[in-house]
């Protein structure tokens, strides 16, 4: 509600819709494991969709930069012609169209050129990326109340999926924050006591699907508190 000062939400959502069997895939568009070590540093994006339809439209992009401080910027789709950000971005948080219609086409989000490594993915008619990744801002300190994630191939019976929440602090390496399986269903957690992530701390769910063609889907809240 804003009453408390320094402290706000965040609301992840993300969607992965052809898992590969026995395959670790992070839970975004894409698919296959996000491709962390390709945003060190300082980045340009070029945005650029598989429609030529999506011309005009205004995207707002919001990240980090170097320093891990949010950052954001509009830019204006030009179909299949890659636009550039002027802005440099070292992670990716959301993207989402603001004005003109829904996108047509799969809008992706890379790194180097029009060609580059994707780092987030609009899938056509959603409007908005699905990415369960997510990086600390500096001077804040993340404690998650709650996630959720299911799996579901439709008509082919139970198909069972563990979900994994990686978190890697800083200069560090990805390990297994919380772990569980779910079979063709729901899962959710209410963490007692919110589980804390400190600042520049990168968060992935991942999942292993039984089957190819398996789509899974997660959602988490946190919150984020003003270091003191």
């Amino acid at each position: 509600l804003g009453l408390v000062p320094g402290v706000t939400s965040v609301h992840r959502s993300a969607h992965n819709p052809d898992m590969a069997q026995s395959v670790e895939e992070s839970i975004w568009v894409e698919g296959g494991v996000y491709p962390w070590s390709s945003l060190n540093g300082e980045n340009v994006l070029y945005v650029v969709s598989t429609s030529t339809s999506d011309t005009g439209q205004t995207v707002y992009i919001e990240g980090l930069d170097a320093n891990f401080n949010p950052i954001s910027e509009s830019v204006v789709t030009s179909g299949t012609t890659a636009v550039a950000t002027t802005k440099l971005f070292s992670r990716i948080h959301t993207a989402t169209i603001v004005a003109g219609a829904s996108n047509a086409g799969e809008v992706t989000f890379r790194l180097t050129s029009g060609t580059g490594t994707v780092v987030a993915h609009i899938r056509a008619g959603f409007a908005i990326t699905k990415l369960s990744q997510y990086t600390v801002p500096a001077g804040k300190t993340a404690y998650i109340l709650v996630g959720d994630a299911t799996s579901f191939r439709g008509g082919s019976g139970n198909i069972g999926a563990v979900v994994k929440m990686m978190v890697r602090p800083y200069g560090g390496v990805f390990f297994v924050g919380h772990i569980s399986e779910v079979v063709n269903g729901f899962y959710r957690y209410d963490f007692p006591v919110p589980l804390r992530v400190p600042e520049k701390c990168d968060i992935d769910i991942r999942g292993i699907a039984d089957g190819n063609g398996t789509g899974m889907s997660c959602n988490y809240d946190l919150i984020l508190v003003d270091n003191s």
